[in-house]
């Protein structure tokens, strides 16, 4: 049984006498489950095997494991990476699971159905997901302040108490305003470059407009 697309297309070159071309083919119907591509090429597999001397029996036979593999082969190269992905998530999981979450329900924070799964995942973890919090929160999910990527941002807040709970947001305050007037500024900016070459073009195309008038004159 050929578990890898590579297979299929090393079993259709030296059975059957496929150019690797055509091996491709043969890979891409299979991947991509292509069923008239399939069906082109049994003719050609037939009678390569027939011409190097295979059994008909043995020809469909293998044909038919061919098509089979559509429901289930995968191409080997995407496999080893897969594979090497699954155990390097699985290892963060099992290891470092508050951090591993957070990723991961960060990046699947725009879905309205995956969230509350991954959150379930969580409680089954033992780990504890906190509501949003003004003076806590991330921008996404986090495991720890020191591994976000706005930690610098925020960092202000780190050394709070009970005692002066909520200092820190005056001065998170005054970093939203001067990113807000940053984004202002550049929106100006970019407003300006548009009207200008708006109003270049408006002279251009007046330009031409007088000249066109001036030619029928």
């Amino acid at each position: 049984i050929a578990i890898y697309q590579e297979q299929s297309m090393e079993i259709a070159k030296k059975v059957a006498g496929f150019s690797p071309a055509e091996a491709d083919d043969l890979r891409k119907a299979i991947g991509k489950k292509i069923h008239s591509l399939m069906a082109s090429l049994k003719g050609k597999f037939l009678e390569g095997c027939a011409s190097n001397g295979v059994a008909s029996s043995v020809a469909n036979q293998l044909w038919s494991d061919l098509e089979a593999a559509q429901d289930y082969s995968f191409n080997k190269s995407h496999a080893a990476c897969y594979a090497l992905i699954a155990y390097r998530t699985a290892w963060l999981r099992a290891n470092h699971p508050k951090e591993y979450m957070a990723a991961l329900i960060s990046s699947v924070m725009n879905t309205k159905d995956k969230v509350p799964y991954y959150v379930q995942a969580c409680e089954e973890l033992g780990v504890e997901v906190l509501p949003p919090d003004v003076n806590t929160s991330m921008v996404d999910f986090a495991g720890s302040l020191a591994r976000s990527p706005i930690a610098t941002i925020v960092s202000p807040r780190t050394p709070m108490s009970p005692r002066n709970h909520g200092a820190p947001v005056p001065s998170r305050m005054r970093a939203l305003v001067i990113f807000k007037s940053i984004i202002f500024v550049v929106g100006r900016v970019a407003q300006e470059k548009r009207s200008n070459a708006s109003a270049r073009l408006r002279g251009a195309w007046a330009h031409r407009r007088k000249a066109r008038a001036n030619k029928l004159l």
